[in-house]
């Protein structure tokens, strides 16, 4: 349970659950529609950002994919099965 709530993605979404909330339950409060709609769609583009950091960091080689084209800095070369044209000579 120390893990969620040491979460960015966690305290991103209670904090637009809390605002998109406030919107319906106090209507007398200043926010507009439009307000709330920006304020919940940039927090959830941080939420799928952090997510997406936190995915590819925790993939073995550091790509989805499984092989890695960076490491320690330095481009690697990669094998993706494909062979490459044959030397057309000319």
């Amino acid at each position: 349970m120390k893990r969620v709530f040491a979460s960015r993605k966690f305290w991103a979404s209670i904090v637009a659950l809390l605002y998109a909330f406030l919107s319906v339950l106090a209507p007398d409060f200043p926010i507009t529609e439009e307000v709330t709609t920006g304020v919940v769609t940039v927090l959830a583009a941080y939420i799928l950002g952090v997510a997406l950091e936190d995915g590819l960091r925790a993939a073995p080689s550091g790509r989805p994919g499984g092989k890695n084209v960076v490491k320690a800095g330095k481009r690697q070369p990669v094998d993706n099965g494909v062979d490459k044209p044959a030397d057309r000579g000319g």
